[in-house]
């Protein structure tokens, strides 16, 4: 019970970066400590990190906007996502069909909805799925076709499909 406790304290506690009082003095050449100098190397994220963190938010904002227009929600596409990965690579893979194809790429941001007959006809008969599958997965199917369709840099990596 103890060793538990004193687990999830050492986690709440990792989650809340301070930075040492012991950092902000420093040394000069002769070994003197000079107080309130703050010492940026204690801090862990680079000016790199940063500024990715705030691309992948406005990229993740711009994202949400569209599913908006399509009447999506994160929360839906969240309780959408399937469990299995091979469900979600075959998911990606229909979203990336969709994408790679002009016409149902058109016909997908004209009519706000998955033009499944076409969808199926486009797949080669090794990767195909039923119609079931995809209308179970519409949801996923739907956020993956529109972020790897759209100028998101930084969601690239995340819907990666293997081929």
């Amino acid at each position: 019970m103890i060793r538990r406790r004193l687990i999830d304290y050492y986690r709440k506690q990792s989650r809340h970066r301070e930075i040492p009082y012991s950092t902000m003095v420093a040394r000069d050449g002769q070994g003197n400590e000079h107080e309130g100098y703050f010492d940026p190397s204690c801090l862990t994220y680079t000016t790199e990190d940063w500024q990715a963190a705030v691309e992948r938010k406005d990229d993740i904002e711009n994202w949400k906007d569209t599913l908006k227009e399509f009447g999506l929600t994160i929360g839906q596409v969240v309780e959408a996502t399937p469990k299995h990965k091979d469900a979600r690579e075959r998911a990606m893979y229909m979203a990336k069909v969709i994408v790679e194809n002009d016409k149902l790429r058109r016909q997908f941001f004209k009519t706000r909805k998955i033009p499944v007959d076409q969808l199926l006809s486009a797949v080669p008969e090794d990767k195909r799925v039923s119609r079931k599958t995809i209308e179970r997965q519409k949801v996923y199917i739907t956020a993956v076709a529109i972020a790897m369709s759209g100028d998101y840099p930084s969601m690239e990596g995340y819907f990666e499909v293997c081929d």
